[in-house]
Order: structure tokens, then sequence, then C-alpha cells
């Protein structure tokens, strides 16, 4: 199974059989003073990075990524209607 790394931090797509499974991660880059439209897969991964190694956890697994509608009325209070996000789940590979 391939996995990438950032910032210290593994990232699986999948789940290894050696993995101790700790809490869900989710992030979601967008906000009234952030331009989502500059932001890529590199700031989510930044994002869930630092969430991870705060809880003292070196991998993420289940790792999913990509850009959704925010729909109109949340849209009216970001600068943009399509938003990064990624989840999945904190642990520690065995």
């Amino acid at each position: 199974m391939n996995s990438t790394c950032y910032d210290g931090v593994d990232f699986y797509e999948g789940f290894p059989n050696e993995f101790s499974r700790g809490g869900r991660v989710s992030t979601q880059l967008d906000g009234f003073f952030a331009n989502t439209h500059t932001s890529s897969l590199r700031d989510v991964k930044e994002a869930m990075a630092a969430f991870c190694k705060s809880k003292g956890e070196t991998t993420i697994v289940g790792f999913t990524y990509g850009q959704r509608s925010l729909g109109f009325f949340a849209s009216i209070m970001s600068r943009d209607n399509v938003v990064w996000y990624g989840e999945g789940f904190i642990g520690t590979k065995s």
C-alpha cells in the first residue's frame, strides 16, 4: 500500500493492517478571509498533519480529500463557493 508523507505524518488512502486507530480528523479550508481557490492539497495536508501531531500521532489512514461546493447560502459567508476538504483517522502505525 502506497503512502505519502507530509511534515513527518504518513497519509494512507487505505487502511494498513498494522495500525492502531485513533480518532477521526476532518478539515475544510474556507472562510470569509480565505482565498480557497488558491489553496491546494498541500494546504489540506498541512492542517491535518498539524492536528495529528498535536495529538501525538504519526499516521492518517482512510484519507480522502477533494473539493466540494458550499451551496448558495454558505457561499455568502465565504469568498469562494468551492472549498478543499480532507478526512481520515489518526493513529500510530505498529
